[in-house]
């Protein structure tokens, strides 16, 4: 469970735990570590999974929150995970993080142009162009907001 909060916020996990544990029944569970971190922004984190753990959106790095697009794909990348997890555990399946990090991988293009986007100093061409709208804005829309591809 992750709950993400301003670095000036305090966390409540005790509030969080309370208020979903109608649909998790965490309740008197062991909390087994805590972390804390910067929500990464440059793509998918390396180690993404591991052992019994496989992180999915913002943990992961698969959706940006300096552009405002992605959650698509944290709702894709969740539903893929939770497929994959039930696959592996009916001993059907590989494993999951495999199959998210293959699916993940599998769409390079969009990650390449959104390295460009975050890393080349021409950004201001980039946004001049997104603001008179067009067919930039539509190529734009679909390489950081998926509005013309499958999801």
């Amino acid at each position: 469970m992750g709950l993400a909060v301003h670095r000036y916020c305090p966390v409540d996990i005790a509030g969080f735990i309370d208020r979903i544990d109608g649909h998790f029944g965490l309740s008197g569970k062991r909390v087994l570590a805590k972390r804390g971190g910067m929500i990464p922004i440059n793509g998918l984190l390396r180690r993404f999974h591991r052992d019994r753990v496989l992180l999915i959106g913002d943990a992961a790095g698969m959706v940006s929150p300096l552009t405002a697009g992605g959650i698509h794909n944290a709702y894709r990348y969740g539903r893929l995970a939770a497929v994959a997890i039930a696959d592996y555990l009916g001993g059907n399946g590989p494993n999951p993080g495999d199959v998210v990090g293959t699916a993940y991988k599998g769409r390079a293009w969009k990650h390449a142009a959104r390295w460009c986007y975050d890393n080349v100093p021409l950004t201001w061409c980039l946004e001049a162009g997104l603001a008179t709208g067009g067919l930039f804005r539509q190529v734009a829309g679909s390489i950081f907001f998926d509005r013309f591809g499958s999801v």
